[in-house]
C-alpha cells in the first residue's frame, strides 16, 4: 500500500517489539499505526504544556517556550 507519510526508525530490544506487538494487537492496531497514535498523543502534551509547535514554510519549526524565547530548527 503506497503512502505519502514518512517513515521514523528507532532501535528496541527484542523483548520490547514483542510486548510492543501485543499492545497494539489489544487497540486493534498494526505497531506502525500505534505508534503514530502514540507520537500524536506526545506532540499533543507537549504543546499543551509548552505552547503551540508552529511549522511555517515545510521547513522552519518554531517551538515556543512558555515566553521564554523561540527556538528555530531546519
Amino acid at each position: 500500500m503506497a503512502t505519502t507519510k514518512k517513515r521514523i526508525a528507532t532501535y528496541v530490544t527484542e523483548e520490547t517489539i514483542k510486548k510492543f506487538k501485543i499492545v497494539a494487537a489489544t487497540k486493534n492496531k498494526s505497531m506502525s499505526e500505534y505508534a503514530e497514535i502514540l507520537i500524536l498523543k506526545a506532540i499533543e502534551k507537549y504543546e499543551i504544556e509548552c505552547g503551540e509547535i508552529k511549522i511555517e514554510n515545510n521547513k522552519t519549526v518554531i517551538i515556543g517556550r512558555d515566553n521564554n524565547g523561540t527556538i528555530n530548527m531546519q
